[in-house]
């Protein structure tokens, strides 16, 4: 992410500037959001009648996509999916290291066009203990 609070004075706050992410061929530009934005998006996630794992998925990557915060949208999506899947012993979600170069190609695919292949490849290849 190019822009960040000084010295995280907005950590753990919704994002409510613009901001950058940048990707191999251009920037993604997330819309601006606001608290009520984000707990729809929340209570949406969570309503859905898909399993807990999908439930996960979908939060981690709402979460990074649409970057809730100014930084960190990555690793809180994550931390929230395993909160989730661990909540419904649904095993764990983890990104292996000799896939993490596949992870980030489908992120940015998902960033760019909203291809959600990166949801069945998440699925086969990053939960387990299920």
């Amino acid at each position: 992410m190019l822009v960040r609070g000084a010295n995280g004075e907005d950590a753990g706050n919704i994002r409510h500037v613009n901001v950058k992410v940048a990707m191999t061929d251009e920037d993604y530009v997330p819309p601006i959001l606001d608290s009520d934005t984000t707990k729809r998006q929340f209570a949406t996630i969570i309503n859905r009648t898909e399993s807990w794992t999908m439930k996960a998925i979908n939060l981690m990557l709402v979460i990074s996509k649409m970057q809730w915060f100014l930084d960190g949208n990555k690793r809180t999506g994550l931390i929230a999916a395993n909160a989730l899947l661990y909540q419904h012993n649904a095993g764990i979600l983890t990104i292996p290291d000799s896939k993490f170069h596949w992870y980030m190609s489908y992120l940015k695919k998902y960033y760019a066009t909203g291809n959600v292949a990166i949801k069945n490849w998440l699925y086969d290849n990053a939960i387990f203990g299920m």
